[in-house]
């Protein structure tokens, strides 16, 4: 386009809510008041709405009424023309819900040594009609040992030497993965002359939760009034259903393209 500059324009709108209902409980026992025991327990709601406009103009005159070219003759322009026929505006939308029960445990002796469990549960709409699917079980362990309060190890320079360990369990979901096909429909096509659909995500009819285990152990101290201090660990993890991106263009009659699926480990 000869006259004017271009205008694009993207706007987007995304309203999100999440409502909790959690309850809390916090108690001392013993003789000292040694012993701690905390739990809480509650269930959560959330929603994601989204929505996309993108579009971009042509022959725009901001200095002048921020107004467009108008009476083109689009056969002296062609490459405009051509331009003009493929450029569309674009709309999108999206909705996540999530709804979780959870629920929290710890005791504690004296701060010696500490114990922590949690368990969660995740429900996703993003896995249609699959009920059996669509439930998550999120789970999580760890402790930790204040080992110097052992009487051999109170020493002087020692200010104090932790063990720690932990156990894990998650899930993840891509948002652009489903269990169906997904079809996009267009409005009338001027080449054909009626409407158009293009297949917008293929289907994975054996979607699941991406679950990925986690282990760590841990070891702090700090000596000599944390003039040393250190830190050692070790952890490992392991992801089954994995969301990977396989190239298959080696298959005969297919071109280089990359999809996602959801395999073993």
């Amino acid at each position: 386009m000869p006259f004017g500059g271009e205008l694009k324009r993207n706007d987007t709108r995304n309203n999100s809510y999440t409502v909790r209902l959690q309850l809390n409980a916090n108690r001392y026992l013993g003789v000292d008041q040694q012993h701690n025991i905390f739990a809480s327990a509650g269930y959560e709601m959330s929603s994601t709405k989204y929505k996309g406009y993108q579009n971009t103009s042509r022959g725009y005159y901001p200095d002048r009424g921020m107004d467009f070219v108008k009476n083109i003759n689009l056969d002296d322009y062609p490459a405009y023309k051509t331009w003009l026929a493929s450029n569309t505006p674009l709309l999108t939308s999206d909705l996540t819900n999530m709804v979780s029960g959870y629920i929290s445990a710890s005791y504690s002796y004296k701060g010696w040594f500490t114990l922590n469990g949690n368990a969660r549960i995740d429900g996703s709409n993003r896995f249609g009609d699959q009920s059996n699917n669509r439930f998550l079980p999120i789970w999580s362990a760890s402790g930790s040992w204040n080992i110097s309060e052992i009487n051999w190890l109170k020493k002087d320079w020692i200010d104090f030497i932790t063990l720690k360990t932990s156990f894990g369990y998650q899930g993840n979901m891509l948002s652009d993965q489903s269990p169906v096909m997904i079809i996009e429909k267009h409005p009338t096509d001027g080449y054909f002359n009626e409407m158009t659909a293009t297949l917008k995500v293929n289907a994975n009819p054996d979607l699941k939760w991406e679950k990925t285990s986690s282990y760590n152990l841990g070891l702090d101290f700090s000596l000599f009034q944390r003039k040393l201090m250190m830190e050692v660990s070790y952890y490992y993890k392991h992801t089954k259903n994995a969301f990977m991106a396989k190239d298959i263009s080696s298959i005969n009659g297919i071109d280089g393209n990359s999809y996602i699926v959801n395999r073993g480990d």
